[in-house]
């Protein structure tokens, strides 16, 4: 399972993902993670729309694809397996 990578502090890191809110970089994390929208939704105690919007505005603002947030995550080091 992935997760935030300890110790990740977002204030010193310099990337698109500075344009997302709090609440849009946190979903944005829990995508990456492969969590689904309605247990991201569960868990921030919001709804599915609200999760739906987020991934939205997080795609518009970093103009990546879901597929590449992953990607995105492991190259700026914001997630690791549990393995690390």
């Amino acid at each position: 399972m992935k997760h935030p990578a300890p110790g990740f502090d977002e204030a010193t890191h310099n990337f698109p993902r500075q344009r997302l809110t709090s609440h849009e970089f946190h979903v944005f994390l829990r995508i990456a993670c492969g969590q689904s929208l309605s247990e991201i939704a569960q868990t921030l105690g919001v709804t599915v729309t609200t999760i739906s919007t987020h991934r939205a505005n997080t795609r518009e603002k970093m103009q990546l694809p879901d597929d590449a947030l992953v990607h995105y995550t492991v190259l700026h080091e914001l997630i690791q397996d549990d393995d690390d």
